[in-house]
């Protein structure tokens, strides 16, 4: 399931916690240049998406639909 959404907000709260994070951004881990290149490139596609997006509604869809047929399996 393609969730795009979850990433940047989720390593944001984290860095949050941290007493004293070397970044203080997902943002900042991609601009800092210890992730290599074409990892980053493909890593920005996580960034400026939110939870508040119109997509991450289907991809909670998508995930509870695979539960469900999970479970019921």
């Amino acid at each position: 399931i393609g969730n795009r959404y979850e990433t940047e907000e989720a390593t944001d709260a984290y860095l949050a916690e941290l007493t004293d994070p070397p970044v203080s951004t997902f943002r900042d881990i991609l601009l800092s240049g210890v992730v290599v290149p074409w990892r980053a490139r493909s890593m920005w596609g996580y960034a400026g998406h939110t939870t508040r997006d119109p997509g991450y509604l289907a991809v909670l869809r998508k995930r509870e639909a695979l539960r469900t047929a999970v479970l019921a399996a």
